[in-house]
């Protein structure tokens, strides 16, 4: 019996970046934009990528323009207040009520939240940073199948109400809700599979100041750890795929 390799039905992503350029880490490290595309380019290689810097209100003109839409993380919060930011929230509305693929990452994992009726908190814990084991609640769809991801962490910000409807794929005692579905068009998760440790080892100098000593030394500790960053983008692509 012959078995004909699954056609992917993603073909156009448009990729909404919400996090200001670095220009300390370029060109060695590119802005989020092109960072995300040359991730999400390793599973989705026949695909075309637009990106739209939503932070500077580019946004685009046409939902049904599009199979799959990714929203970056940010130095902003979802709850800042600024006019592109409710300008994505309705943008996230219009993704589902049009039954587009749709996958959040840190901001993005939280602006999702926000837009459909969840709610996004300063975390009571403060900063999570740096690599950590991430176990998720395996579903048929994650493929590879693997219980634990080490995944790359920058946040002090956490959702602590989930959509209605949403499914808890991740939960531990530092983040209660760390990755969740919506059907079978939205995925999120509150991590950063596509940082790479070199690009961690690079960035948190910069923003020493932020953190805390331990948790700062902690991290840059972390880097040394295995990145199963890779497994995220993948099953990204099987969550695509159930049809």
């Amino acid at each position: 019996m012959l078995h004909t390799k699954k056609m992917s039905n993603i073909n156009k992503i448009a990729i909404l970046q919400a996090n200001p350029d670095k220009k300390e880490l370029e060109p060695q490290h590119p802005n989020d934009g092109y960072k995300y595309k040359a991730f999400f380019s390793t599973v989705f290689p026949q695909a075309t990528f637009d990106i739209y810097r939503v932070f500077e209100d580019q946004f685009p003109k046409r939902v049904e323009n599009y199979d799959l839409f990714i929203i970056t993380g940010s130095t902003y919060s979802v709850y800042d207040g600024f006019e592109w930011i409710s300008r994505l929230e309705e943008l996230i509305q219009e993704i589902e009520k049009e039954d587009k693929y749709l996958v959040g990452l840190c901001f993005g994992h939280q602006i999702i939240a926000q837009a459909l009726k969840g709610k996004v908190e300063r975390a009571k814990g403060g900063w999570r940073l740096g690599m950590k084991a991430t176990e998720f609640t395996n579903t048929q769809w994650m493929k590879p199948l693997q219980n634990t991801l080490n995944i790359l962490y920058i946040h002090q910000d956490q959702v602590v109400k989930l959509p209605a409807g949403a499914k808890l794929l991740s939960s531990n005692s530092e983040c209660g809700f760390g990755a969740y579905s919506i059907g079978s068009r939205i995925l999120a998760l509150q991590g950063h599979p596509e940082f790479s440790n070199d690009y961690v080892q690079a960035l948190l100098p910069i923003i020493k100041e932020r953190f805390p000593e331990k948790i700062y030394d902690d991290a840059m500790g972390s880097l040394n750890e295995k990145n199963d960053g890779v497994t995220f983008a993948h099953w990204v692509k099987a969550f695509t795929e159930q049809g």
